[in-house]
């Protein structure tokens, strides 16, 4: 089989199933659009080397080993990473659990072991950075109150940023001390707000309608008010990192990983700390375990006698 010709799209016979589990992604797992797309286009890929191998159905159905071991040969010739190598296998995984569940493969289809991914987080910041980082925005103007009520719900509330921009200004319940967020797959979670993050949001919502020219429905609005962009916030971040003395490398979600940090350290519980975070599995939220470990271990190092 040549892979270097291997076609970008199944031809018809496959397209059915493709048209299928894209239907299934949106509708019933509830991926984010975007994320639907990306699966979808890896399974395009899978099916047009499948297409060189017979019909589709009797291949599907019959699905071995060797035809997903042929893919991640066909993907390294690419020269793909490991992380991207390990994304398209875990859209072949999804397919070929979506076939089962509509009767038309095996359980669990071939087990494959996918490429080794290291998970890259980035440095949390110290407690003592990110008062620094939050005592930044000048707040003798509104878009200095608004990029402190942003700063403090990153790092109080651990949302992602993309969640941040999206959300509307009813989502925020000041007396209750929560907010409903709409995280990836449009699933909704409730997240606990802190007082201090209340009030600072409290603070901009008295001077949101400087801003608001359009009666916008987003709470938070840049300064012809249209609503914030995700690019908008990551440069108020590196604004404010670069005022505070803080690592240019810092991010949107170095705020984010610094709040599920420093609730482990401080004993919080991994489902409750899953639930904060929006994960869908748990063993997301597990890769925060190393960090906590690596510092029990630094602690060790530093203060056990024996050491």
């Amino acid at each position: 089989m040549d892979l270097e010709t291997l076609p970008k799209t199944p031809p018809p016979a496959y397209l059915r199933y493709l048209q299928a589990f894209s239907a299934h992604l949106l509708a019933e797992r509830r991926l984010a659009v975007n994320t639907a797309t990306a699966y979808t286009g890896d399974i395009a890929e899978f099916l047009a080397l499948l297409a060189q191998r017979g019909d589709p159905a009797a291949i599907l159905e019959h699905l071995s080993r060797d035809e997903v071991l042929l893919f991640l040969e066909h993907l390294q010739g690419k020269g793909l990473t490991a992380r991207s190598r390990a994304r398209k296998l875990s859209a072949v995984r999804t397919f070929l659990a979506f076939l089962a569940q509509e009767g038309q493969a095996e359980l669990c289809g071939p087990r494959v072991h996918g490429p080794a991914v290291l998970m890259r987080l980035p440095a949390p910041l110290s407690v003592e950075e990110i008062t620094r980082l939050l005592a930044a925005p000048a707040e003798h103007t509104a878009l200095g109150v608004r990029d402190r009520a942003m700063l403090e719900l990153l790092y109080a509330s651990g949302l992602r940023v993309s969640e941040l921009v999206q959300l509307p200004r009813r989502a925020f319940s000041a007396e209750r001390g929560y907010m409903r967020v709409i995280g990836k797959g449009d699933k909704e979670r409730i997240v606990p707000v802190s007082d201090r993050a209340a009030q600072a949001v409290r603070r901009y919502l008295a001077l949101r309608p400087q801003l608001d020219r359009r009666a916008q429905p987003e709470l938070f609005l840049a300064y012809r008010g249209a609503p914030m962009s995700r690019q908008a916030v990551w440069q108020l971040v590196k604004k404010h990192c670069l005022a505070a003395g803080l690592p240019e490398t810092t991010s949107p979600h170095t705020l984010r990983h610094s709040f599920a940090t420093h609730l482990l350290e401080a004993g919080a519980d991994l489902r409750a700390l899953q639930m904060l975070l929006g994960h869908a599995d748990i063993s997301t939220t597990e890769v925060y375990t190393h960090v906590r470990q690596d510092r029990l271990r630094e602690a060790i190092d530093k203060f056990h006698p024996r050491s």
